[in-house]
């Protein structure tokens, strides 16, 4: 299977890894700078807001940038100014000479360039996996992203900033830098979608001399992108489905750290080690998730997956306090993580396939920035609801998450089982490139839910 995937796509994933762990040192230290530079919990929560923030202003207008121009240099420059920003930051840390307000913009700043090489890293994996292995290459995405944000860079960035303050702000922006290089050096042949699927010249008199044709608007491209998401029969329920189903368990996890801690009794010093589980339940997640789609069958797979999800944040909203309470909210807490990665990496197979590769951008961009827009209200209600009692969240979240299954499940399931044939196939029949480049062709001719 490795082989398979080839050296384009490894490349492809370590700039996303990369890129990955410099975003978790920064979630582990904004928060903390933000913490010694002011008391007030709403400015400290204004961190949290800037970083959601750029996913509903610009998704869309990233995707778009990322159907339009060389996708490998659309990362390279989204990262490049991330290098610049955290190297910013950092400096004036070091100087003491930073403001809340300077901050703030930063993080929005990071996040807005993440917006597009995230949208990047996404519309280059068709290019670079084989529809018949796509399943591996976006379980590797997804365990990676949980491994290095979970385990790796926020205790880590953590770490760090209690030794030094700039110091996990110097690493990202070298990392930063590290993956915007990685990106740079993935082949011409992923940048784009195939020429053939991007009509850019039309026929003349002499062949060897195409006349260019002129582009259409940027705003009507991205109108086209939704346009193509909303009126696609598998596409369009499948999206509403997810961003019902995320708005939902985000509800629910609005308040989940003061649960943890004043609800459930876990130290302080122990809330990283519980939200930990979280990635380790990502992984077996990933693990399986093959095996469950070969057993079941890609639509049951998946609505299964979120139907148990909520059932699972349930069970960690009635659990008591104490040590017996503990254990079985852990593993209660494990098993929606190892859910919701199931549901991702079918999901993000499922747009892959059926997005033809110039689109891939913008309905990447539409679909999240509904679903990614929400984030913040939903974390807020949660977070309201949690002064009634810090178990409702949980139980409102699961219990509304459950009721999404039994209203929409069987449409998505029937939409789904319907779209398998091209999904499973061996060519992207809707658009995809069916082969990938670089090594990888040598070896073929032998995927909270994503929103």
């Amino acid at each position: 299977m490795s082989s398979a995937l080839g050296g384009p796509f490894y490349r492809l994933w370590s700039a996303s890894l990369a890129s990955n762990l410099a975003d978790g040192l920064l979630a582990a230290a904004a928060p903390l700078l933000a913490l010694r530079l002011t008391d007030d919990p709403f400015a400290v929560s204004a961190i949290t807001a800037a970083s959601f923030l750029p996913w509903l202003l610009f998704a869309i207008a990233s995707g778009g940038l990322v159907d339009r121009h060389d996708r490998r240099r659309v990362m390279g420059t989204a990262n490049t100014v991330r290098f610049l920003v955290a190297a910013s930051v950092g400096t004036l840390v070091a100087t003491h000479h930073l403001p809340l307000w300077a901050l703030v913009a930063a993080v929005f700043a990071l996040g807005s360039m993440e917006t597009a090489f995230d949208g990047g890293a996404q519309a280059l994996v068709p290019a670079v996996a084989p529809p018949s292995h796509r399943d591996a290459a976006n379980s590797r995405f997804q365990a990676g992203e949980m491994v290095m944000q979970g385990f790796v860079a926020v205790p880590i960035g953590a770490a760090l900033f209690a030794l030094s303050e700039p110091l996990p702000f110097a690493l990202s922006a070298l990392t930063f830098a590290g993956s915007a290089a990685l990106a740079l050096t993935l082949p011409s042949a992923a940048a784009r979608a195939r020429a053939a699927d991007r009509p850019t010249t039309a026929p003349t008199s002499a062949p060897d001399a195409p006349t260019p044709v002129p582009r259409q608007g940027f705003v009507h491209e991205l109108v086209e992108g939704a346009r193509f998401l909303w009126h696609h029969a598998t596409l369009r329920p499948l999206w509403i489905f997810s961003t019902l189903s995320a708005t939902a368990l985000t509800f629910g996890q609005g308040a989940l750290i003061v649960y943890v801690v004043d609800g459930l009794g876990i130290p302080q010093g122990a809330v990283g080690a519980f939200t930990a589980l979280a990635a380790v339940g990502g992984l077996v997640g990933a693990a399986i998730v093959g095996p469950v789609r070969r057993r079941f069958g890609r639509a049951t797979s998946m609505v299964g997956s979120e139907l148990f999800t909520g059932p699972a944040l349930i069970l960690l909203g009635l659990v008591p306090a104490g040590l017996g309470g503990r254990v079985v909210g852990c593993v209660a807490f494990a098993l929606a993580a190892m859910f919701v990665m199931i549901w991702n990496t079918n999901a993000m197979t499922v747009r892959q396939s059926l997005i033809p590769a110039e689109l891939l951008g913008r309905v990447n961009g539409t679909w999240r920035t509904v679903g990614w827009g929400l984030t913040p209200v939903a974390t807020l209600l949660g977070g309201l609801v949690a002064r009634a009692g810090l178990r409702l969240p949980l139980l409102i979240g699961g219990a509304l998450s459950v009721a999404v299954v039994l209203v929409m499940g069987a449409r998505v399931h029937r939409a789904l089982t319907a779209a398998e044939s091209t999904v499973s196939g061996d060519a992207g029949s809707e658009g995809t490139p069916a082969e990938p480049v670089g090594p990888a062709a040598e070896a073929v001719a032998v995927s909270t839910l994503d929103v």
